[in-house]
């Protein structure tokens, strides 16, 4: 996939499978520590996640869906 304007400054301007962009995107959540500590299946999303999600928060739901 093409990154986004947005997308590009976390995993970079070259086209990725969407399994890179994935791990890519967990690893600047765990570096910057975005994980919410009481939920942990929920990311708190800093000012170059926010145009990416749609919000300060995101929750990952494990059937392959997600939602804020």
């Amino acid at each position: 996939m093409q990154p986004s304007e947005h997308l590009a400054k976390i995993v970079g301007t070259e086209p990725l499978p969407r399994s890179e962009v994935t791990k890519k995107i967990w690893a600047h959540v765990k570096k910057h520590k975005l994980q919410n500590p009481q939920n942990k299946r929920e990311m708190l999303a800093d000012e170059k996640l926010q145009p990416i999600f749609g919000g300060k928060k995101y929750r990952y739901v494990s059937d392959g869906q997600s939602g804020q």
